[in-house]
């Protein structure tokens, strides 16, 4: 290969590094099946030889600006579908989960309490975080608890604080998460890892719509 030859493939090489997507059609009036195959491999589409055939390259040209339409028409289509199929950071393109999406716009403006079941892994807490971005607790914070990690003798303690007393090492007040969410949204993920007395209390501060720190 000739040197004029390899400035051409360092040209090449740097048109496809600035655009991946360019359609970069090489003429040279010195084929060789060597040349043909490392400008294919360097990005080329197609690889001419002069004198050149004026119809076959306007064939080959119609040819690249028909497919980069097709891709563009594809690019923008999933762009619309993505669009479609995400919600408040959820992307998915189920039924079920549409439907998912429209119950949360119905729920999000009027819920104070609500109940989102599902297995692990399935994203419980997205959809909590949706439910508050989109109501009126959206301005304060979204806090999030999971109650399997909470040991149970601070369990209560750490869901509705406590006063100095307390217990051994309660030196002062401490709000708990159930206050520190106030104005927003507390997400108690894995509730049912709660002991039964806990799950009682819980219950009744949900019911009540007051907090009672321990010790109090």
């Amino acid at each position: 290969m000739g040197a004029t030859a390899r400035r051409v493939m360092e040209l090449l090489e740097l048109m496809i590094h600035a655009d991946p997507g360019a359609n970069v059609i090489l003429t040279s009036a010195h084929y060789s099946a060597e040349s043909a195959v490392e400008a294919i491999q360097k990005g080329a589409c197609d690889y001419l030889t002069k004198p050149l055939d004026i119809e076959r390259l306007r064939e080959r040209v119609a040819g690249l600006r028909a497919e980069a339409e097709t891709r563009r028409r594809t690019l923008s289509l999933d762009q619309k579908l993505l669009e479609a199929c995400q919600f408040e950071g959820i992307v998915s393109r189920s039924p079920l989960m549409l439907d998912v999406f429209a119950r949360i716009r119905r729920v999000a403006p009027h819920f104070r309490t609500a109940l989102v079941t599902g297995a692990t892994g399935t994203g419980k807490e997205l959809v909590a975080r949706a439910l508050h971005r989109l109501s009126p607790a959206s301005k304060d914070r979204f806090v999030a608890c999971n109650c399997s990690a909470l040991v149970e003798s601070l369990a209560e303690s750490e869901l509705f604080g406590y006063v100095k007393g307390a217990f051994t090492g309660a030196n002062q007040d401490r709000a708990g998460l159930f206050e520190n969410a106030d104005g927003g949204t507390l997400f108690l993920d894995e509730i049912g890892d709660l002991s039964p007395g806990t799950q009682a209390k819980l219950l009744r501060v949900l019911q009540d719509h007051h907090v009672r720190r321990v010790g109090s």
